[in-house]
């Protein structure tokens, strides 16, 4: 009886020591690859567009042996065609990072396999923005979590806390947003859901009074980098209601089932592009006018020479 409680308890300091070994490893890891991904982010994020560019810097980071406490930095970096007008200052984010192989949050959400990290970020409240955090009643208005694997592939939700804005009689009522998504590094392929329930305007007191309602907004993205070059798959955004009042001209104006698509697929020399319009009925005052659609197709486009025609369109953008 003794020999058998002696070897369980060797295997329970064995597998204890094997996940400290491997938490302590998959820190270090998380540790020595940030500088390079935060690279590499930068980069890409200088080029978005000649007016400005976008920089996350690291604040702090301090690794402990199951988690690390980080702080980042969102500023503009302006240049000589930048606007005067532009913000100065930075967001700033708060990240929480579980080290795997098996970080906790990941595991209460039911994710078994090892994971590399689970990041639970969150917009920090800083002088810059507390007008924003009193608008959504001091929650913060952007949450994020991210499980990643040790392949690359990251799996996250995000949510956009409701916002109240009244000014002058006049108001916006956003509802908030929440959004699911997938990136596979490897692929450079995405995959992204975002939903809004409810956005309604009341512009009723302002000089040119007007009203508008917007419920179900779901954008979709389905994507991944092509052999040209260029993202191919699909996107599409559908509103489910759309009501517009004009009071001072009584009109009513009420559109159901909006939406638009895109696809973009590609064969071993060509691109094709499908885009799509579709709308439900449409009212004016009570009175249906029907539906329509319109579908434009190009297809056959030669795949090297629209990666040329955007790369030269991004380079003169640039300069």
């Amino acid at each position: 009886m003794k020999k058998s409680v002696a070897i369980t308890l060797a295997v329970v300091i064995v597998g204890a020591g094997s996940w400290v070994g491997a938490t302590w490893y998959t820190g270090k890891r998380i540790e020595e690859d940030s500088q390079r991904y935060l690279a590499q982010a930068n980069e890409k994020l200088a080029k978005l567009t000649p007016l400005f560019g976008l920089r996350i810097d690291q604040l702090k980071y301090e690794r402990s042996l199951f988690s690390t406490q980080a702080r980042y930095g969102l500023s503009f970096v302006k240049n000589d065609k930048s606007p005067d007008h532009m913000p100065d200052g930075m967001l700033e984010f708060d990240a929480q990072i579980e080290h795997g192989p098996f970080p906790k949050s990941a595991l209460a959400r039911g994710a078994i396999a090892p994971k590399l990290a689970f990041v639970h970020t969150e917009m920090a409240k800083t002088d810059n923005v507390k007008p924003v955090f009193e608008l959504t009643k001091d929650v913060s208005p952007l949450v994020t979590d991210a499980m990643v694997s040790f392949g690359g592939s990251t799996a996250s939700t995000a949510r956009i806390a409701p916002v109240k804005v009244t000014h002058e009689g006049n108001s916006v009522d956003f509802s908030g947003m929440e959004i699911t998504g997938t990136f596979d590094r490897g692929l450079q392929a995405i995959t992204a859901n975002a939903k809004t329930d409810t956005l309604p305007v009341d512009g009723t007191k302002s000089s040119d009074p007007i009203k508008m309602a917007m419920s179900g907004l779901t954008m979709d993205v389905d994507s991944r980098m092509g052999k040209f070059g260029l993202s191919v798959g699909d996107s599409a955004i559908k509103i489910k209601r759309i009501d517009v009042t004009k009071p001072d001209v009584d009109v009513k104006v009420a559109l159901d089932n909006f939406g638009y698509t895109v696809k973009l697929s590609e064969d071993d020399k060509n691109i094709n592009i499908q885009a799509a319009y579709q709308t439900g009925e449409l009212n004016v005052n009570d009175v249906a006018l029907g539906n329509g659609q319109a579908v434009i197709k190009l297809a056959r486009l030669d795949g090297a020479a629209i990666k040329q025609l955007s790369d030269t369109y991004n380079q003169l953008m640039r300069q």
